[in-house]
């Protein structure tokens, strides 16, 4: 088998392609909102769009490491810290965008 080509039938293969598009799609979700924030001068969308990005480099590295035989990523403090803290500026720029917060 030719190396230099993209083999789509192994399992690996086939999450490293779903993680590219995890990335691709929860950093586009994310710039967007930083746009209209930019645009806006709005706090809430800056919030949402930050935690977007961040959750796009976690759920990568996640579905990354669910193609290996291993299945889990290792336990790392630095990025529980990033999930966790991208959940809460999520729902806090959420809930500022809904008016849900007075700010």
């Amino acid at each position: 088998m030719n190396s230099n080509k993209l083999d789509l039938a192994t399992v690996q293969t086939k999450f490293k392609v779903m993680a590219i598009a995890t990335l691709f799609c929860f950093s586009a979700l994310g710039c967007v909102d930083l746009m209209q924030a930019i645009n806006t001068a709005s706090i809430a969308h800056g919030m949402v769009g930050i935690a977007f990005i961040a959750f796009s480099l976690w759920s990568c590295r996640r579905v990354l490491y669910a193609g290996t035989p291993e299945k889990t990523a290792p336990a790392s403090p630095l990025w529980g810290a990033l999930y966790y803290s991208s959940c809460l500026i999520l729902i806090a720029g959420v809930a500022l965008k809904r008016g849900w917060i007075p700010f």
